[in-house]
């Protein structure tokens, strides 16, 4: 790929919606035959209309299969949106509009995109703050991610509130959350949570999750951590194990229900941002630094060896005369399953990690030299493929198996390297979401080139949700959480 000359960002990180992927979300990653062709067919189907996917030769198969290139989204096809989320872990999505509102869709069989009891999925964004507006009122979402099972919304006013699965305490309600070892089917942990406040009490900015555990980064800089810590993902110098039986081996990892600060690694640094993987995290500072811990596998730490990092390292590559530049203000990043990406000196981007199926670790942040020239604007990791906005551009790359990369019927399925999205070259696109099996692209300008898909009308009839969670105003705790000790179990 060529270089071109950057142009001007724009303002605004919102626009309209295209979105490539999956549409069964229920069938991602897994060997069940899909209902009615290729690509997971919804029972129901998606509808027909004028211009809508059915007619479209980038839908690979019958029913409502993968769509191989962007669509634009049923009712969300016109309307502009402030904001878009997934998770590399994730096989759901939030959507937020103008008017601050929030909606998800995708796999809620945990009570993900906030519908309890759970279903198999939704295919039509659910308005979450409308279903919950007792609890959230009228305040706008301003900042979201996704889990594996979970989601976390920000509202203006910096509360954060989470639902879905909280087995590992990811929701970040505090309490008490069973441990691996007494957990049992029916128990509170394996129940689904409605959407709930988060138990912090410090002003929200921002908020990502891995897999199972949630990094909130608040207004003063300081960085909180909730759920599973078994790789050291959570930061705060412990992975939680313990060995539960007294006659043999059996390492288990305590969860940390509670948000927790993450005090140690960062010195008198603030943090201002943060990206997690399945079970590894990222921070920028106002330092310009940028530091990793969690799970060392295939070097996506960036630390040169393959080790667990317990509590936030800095990388050793952006130190002295490469430190961040705009003192990390200007810093794009993302965590794929097993690989990390992080801009440097005029956006080019860097990777480390393993970022392809086949060949070598790279153990150390290194330029993408397929794109060193390009000024990514946005990027963002499902578990195995990433999607970057960059000048008037839209890149692509890695495994697609649901058509996520967006190449279209006629092009790849996957690309190993960065390859341009045909269908969207020439359009500047703002910003970018991703999840397995799922791309969300917001496009500055209206998107009526694009064919539409219409989801099925598959949501359940709900009723209001049981409670809608008192706001806490008790302040945060400064204990330490106790460490303990034990051999963790293989990986």
């Amino acid at each position: 790929m060529a270089s071109i000359s950057p142009s001007p960002s724009p303002a605004s990180s919102g626009g309209y919606l295209v979105y490539s992927g999956a549409t069964d979300f229920s069938l991602i990653g897994r060997n069940a035959p899909p209902a009615g062709g290729k690509g997971g067919a919804s029972k129901k189907g998606g509808a027909s209309k004028k211009g809508a996917a059915a007619a479209s030769p980038a839908v690979g198969g019958p029913g409502t299969p993968e769509l191989r290139a962007f669509h634009r989204l049923g009712s969300f096809s016109a309307q502009k949106l402030s904001l878009v989320a997934s998770g590399t872990a994730a096989c759901h999505g939030i959507l937020v509009n103008e008017n601050g509102e929030a909606f998800a869709f995708g796999r809620n069989e945990a009570g993900q995109c906030g519908i309890t009891p759970p279903c198999a999925q939704i295919s039509t964004p659910f308005n979450l703050s409308k279903h919950y507006s007792a609890l959230i009122g009228k305040k706008k979402v301003v900042a979201a991610a996704c889990g594996k099972h979970h989601t976390v919304l920000v509202t203006e006013d910096g509360c954060a509130y989470a639902c879905g699965s909280n087995k590992m305490g990811q929701c970040g309600l505090g309490g008490k959350v069973d441990t691996p070892k007494s957990q049992k089917a029916g128990a509170d942990s394996e129940k689904p949570v409605e959407l709930k406040q988060c138990d912090i009490q410090e002003e929200v900015v921002s908020v990502a999750c891995g897999a199972d555990f949630t990094m909130f980064v608040t207004k003063n800089g300081q960085l909180y951590a909730c759920g599973s810590p078994q790789y050291g993902q959570l930061g705060n110098g412990t992975d939680g194990s313990f060995n539960s039986s007294a006659s043999s081996i059996k390492m288990v990892f305590e969860p940390f229900p509670k948000p927790t600060r993450v005090y140690q690694g960062f010195g008198t640094e603030k943090v201002i941002g943060v990206a997690c993987g399945h079970n590894h995290s990222i921070a920028i500072t106002d330092a310009g630094h940028a530091y990793t811990w969690g799970f060392g596998g295939y070097g996506r730490l960036g630390h040169k060896e393959q080790k667990d990092e317990m509590t936030p390292r800095r990388l050793e590559t952006f130190t002295n005369r490469f430190v961040l530049p705009d003192n990390g203000k200007s810093c794009r990043m993302a965590c794929g399953q097993t690989f990390s990406l992080i801009t440097a000196f005029g956006g080019q981007l860097y990777v480390f990690g393993k970022p392809k199926a086949t060949g070598d670790n790279i153990m150390y942040p290194k330029p993408l030299m397929e794109i060193s020239g390009w000024t990514m604007r946005s990027i963002a990791c499902g578990a195995t493929h990433t999607v970057a906005c960059s000048e008037k551009s839209t890149i692509a790359w890695g495994s697609s198996q649901y058509g996520e990369c967006a190449f279209g019927a006629g092009g790849p399925k996957s690309s190993a390297n960065p390859k341009l999205v045909d269908d969207a070259e020439g359009l500047v696109a703002n910003s970018c979401a991703a999840g397995t099996g799922l791309s969300m692209v917001l496009m500055n300008d209206p998107v009526d080139k694009f064919p539409l898909y219409e989801p099925p009308e598959d949501t359940p009839d709900v009723s209001a949700p049981t409670g809608a969670g008192a706001k806490r105003k008790t302040p945060a705790s400064k204990a330490e959480p106790a460490q303990k000790k034990g051999k963790k179990a293989a990986k």
